[in-house]
């Protein structure tokens, strides 16, 4: 199951999640975890899940069987940093909770199954409100000008005349 889920690209919580967006089913990131250390078979809803929220066949899953059995396993998960973080977490059941907060939140950041599209998000707020700070600056100083422009006309005025000069 880890070379199906290696051959998307995706981490195994990226895989999870995308698994539940299309198709519902509840897989999480800890199952597909266990699956793919042989610690637990998946049912067979699980794996029609697993297939179809990856986008992948029955064909792609016997070919990785087939390549399992010769011995030609995928690489150790220790290849996929954030696979080999959440490895690292789930061996030390004695490590700390706060390094393991702190491991899942490093994930989670990490993690790209989000963070691309956040940092564009907030980016092109920062872009839009650029623009429009930019364009009040604008509108503020043509006026700060015209105001300027009136001030010098009004003093350059003799006394008592209020003629404005053209184009104003």
């Amino acid at each position: 199951m880890r070379q199906i889920r290696v051959s998307t690209g995706l981490s195994q919580r990226a895989a999870a999640s995308q698994i539940r967006d299309r198709t519902g089913a509840g897989v999480t990131q800890a199952m597909i975890s266990q699956w793919e250390r042989g610690e637990q078979r998946p049912s067979l809803d699980s794996l029609e899940a697993f297939l179809v929220g990856l986008d992948r066949s029955l064909a792609d899953l016997h070919q990785a069987l087939t390549m399992v059995e010769k011995g030609e396993t995928p690489p150790p998960p220790e290849d996929d940093p954030i696979d080999a973080l959440l490895a690292f977490a789930n061996r030390r059941n004695q490590v700390d909770p706060k390094v393991r907060q702190r491991l899942r939140a490093l994930v989670d950041l990490v993690d790209i199954g989000g963070l691309p599209g956040k940092l564009q998000e907030v980016t092109g707020k920062i872009g839009r409100l650029e623009h429009l700070m930019r364009h009040e600056i604008e509108s503020l100083e043509k006026q700060l000008h015209e105001l300027r422009d009136d001030l010098d006309v009004a003093e350059s005025r003799p006394a008592g005349k209020t003629r404005r000069p053209p184009g104003h």
